[in-house]
């Protein structure tokens, strides 16, 4: 009796699985706040309900805010289908920051200012399975943003932004929060129309992960986000923040495309303690023709691991022009 009652328990376990992380964030740009996820996980198959390596789908909602102003909801989920071997993945979120801007493209400012910007978004995404690591689909992505207090002319700015295009990635790593070993390979060319112009744009990432001795990683990462066309400048990508050159408060240099390398050597030092140090470089640049701006930066942190899958992250980076950054956030920035 006790057998089937063990058997019974394991195949709801397998069904479903509720998770959820509450935890602190810090960063220049959006001051102190909180974070808070939860996701619930379950088998699409009932065929195959009971199998151990069946991968399940999920569905999560994500929170944080911070006493600077900034909001972040999403509602996302991840759908895997036995019977065409490929998952559907979706988005719908909403977002309000204050964000600061000291040089667009083509606008220099000495003096740093700030904007207030909101947008509603939504994005899917059906992917193939090419093999055990690799997925690949069509991908869109729309969204309303609204910016005002932009210190222009024009006062306020609305923009509609439809994307669609193709999603590709390959991902080997042996543990997604904290990889030893592995690379992912990521590749987003996409069709924007703001507004009823057209562009084209292009998201590039690609990250490795080498295990030098016993407890010591290095990681490196190279990123490409670019833009051909007319784009306005609020919705350029803009370098820094808590995961792409540190060391730079997020927002204050927005270029047309910005290319970013980063390299971590991370080094576990007792029982849940590590440490990290890091060097990376930015390039932006508005046509490809010439390098606008040269950020390099460098710093070092600590984490806790809080369990496997869960690491408090703080970092310190120092960049051009005296620039300095604090994050504190969860898991590792790549």
């Amino acid at each position: 009796m006790a057998s089937v009652l063990d058997s019974v328990y394991a195949g709801i376990k397998r069904k479903f699985d509720y998770r959820w992380t509450a935890a602190p964030f810090y960063s220049n740009e959006k001051g102190f706040g909180a974070s808070f996820s939860s996701s619930l996980l379950y088998n699409s198959d009932k065929r195959r309900q009971y199998d151990s390596i069946q991968q399940l789908s999920s569905i999560s909602l994500d929170l944080e805010a911070s006493i600077r102003g900034h909001f972040k909801g999403t509602f996302s989920g991840e759908h895997h289908s036995s019977l065409t071997n490929g998952k559907m993945i979706y988005t719908l979120g909403y977002a309000h920051s204050p964000e600061p801007f000291m040089e667009p493209e083509g606008i220099r400012n000495s003096i740093p200012s700030e904007f207030n910007k909101t947008e509603i978004f939504v994005w899917s995404a059906y992917l193939f399975r090419i093999n055990a690591s690799s997925y690949a689909g069509p991908e869109t992505r729309a969204s309303l943003i609204y910016a005002y207090n932009t210190g222009s002319a024009t006062a306020d700015h609305r923009y509609a932004d439809i994307r669609y295009g193709i999603f590709f990635n390959t991902d080997t790593r042996d543990n997604k929060c904290d990889a030893s070993k592995g690379y992912t390979v990521t590749i987003r060319p996409a069709f924007r129309n703001i507004n009823g112009s057209g562009c084209f744009h292009m998201e590039f990432s690609s990250s490795v992960y080498f295990r030098l001795w016993k407890n010591g990683i290095l990681a490196a990462e190279l990123h490409a986000d670019t833009n051909f066309g007319n784009i306005p400048w609020i919705l350029y990508p803009a370098a820094g923040g808590d995961s792409r050159i540190r060391g730079y408060r997020y927002g204050y240099y927005r270029y047309k495309s910005i290319i970013s390398l980063q390299t971590e050597l991370r080094q576990k030092i007792y029982r849940r303690h590590s440490a990290a140090i890091w060097v990376s470089a930015g390039a932006c640049t508005s046509d490809f023709t010439h390098m606008d701006r040269f950020l390099p930066s460098t710093g070092a942190g600590y984490r806790f691991a809080v369990t496997n899958d869960l690491k408090i992250r703080i970092d310190y980076g120092i960049g051009k022009y005296g620039e300095q950054a604090v994050i504190i956030g969860i898991n590792e920035a790549f």
